[in-house]
């Protein structure tokens, strides 16, 4: 499922315009970014939560150049679903 797709489905459940509805997902995903980039997990009750990782620095062998390439380490976003959203049917 696309993001447009998305926003339609949420559109027909909440009986709001497309556009309502666009701009309420985009809030919702905007304030979930800042949440994250200020060092903070979000977490939602009964679905799962985001966080932050950190990954270490690694060694890949470049397929273009049979090479070794350096990946920095860096900091990249998760999401883990909760064991109660998985099972809720």
């Amino acid at each position: 499922m696309f993001k447009h797709d998305f926003i339609r489905v949420v559109a027909k459940k909440t009986g709001k315009t497309i556009a309502v509805s666009e701009a309420m997902i985009d809030a919702v995903l905007d304030s979930i970014l800042e949440i994250l980039k200020g060092g903070e997990e979000v977490s939602l009750q009964h679905f799962g939560k985001f966080f932050l990782q950190d990954t270490s620095q690694r060694v890949v062998k470049s397929p273009m150049v049979d090479e070794p390439i350096i990946v920095p380490a860096c900091k990249r976003m998760r999401f883990k679903f909760f064991d109660s959203a998985i099972a809720k049917e």
